[in-house]
């Protein structure tokens, strides 16, 4: 499944925005959160990241071009994590597990203690 990367919304008083830098290009893979590229504006410089774990399929827009807010700029091939999920949805079912162990253990010796200073 292919993401679009967009412009972050800019502030009300910039208009636009320069690539200063693209850390990545064209095949590269990325993570999710990893920095794609250096936006410049008047003002500041914007770090754009990765949506998504996947493969940079195409570029937009090259080093110096100007771009707006929401402008797409990149597109990504999401790698597909299937197996990856399953993966975790097991690993929450057993913290929760765990969790409801724990506390029935710790229920249940409290439940005793009870009973030994009553009994």
């Amino acid at each position: 499944m292919s993401i679009e990367v967009k412009v972050p919304v800019l502030p009300e008083s910039v208009s636009d925005a320069t690539i200063a830098t693209w850390h990545k290009k064209a095949g590269d893979s990325v993570r999710r959160d990893e920095n794609l590229l250096d936006l410049e504006t008047d003002k500041v410089v914007l770090e754009v990241p990765s949506p998504v774990d996947g493969v940079i399929k195409e570029l937009k827009f090259k080093a110096g071009d100007t771009v707006t807010s929401a402008q797409v700029i990149a597109i990504i091939d999401r790698l597909r994590h299937d197996e990856g999920q399953a993966g975790e949805q097991m690993d929450v079912m057993a913290l929760k597990s765990h969790h409801f162990a724990s506390y029935s253990r710790s229920q249940s010796r409290e439940a005793t203690g009870k009973a030994r200073r009553t009994g």
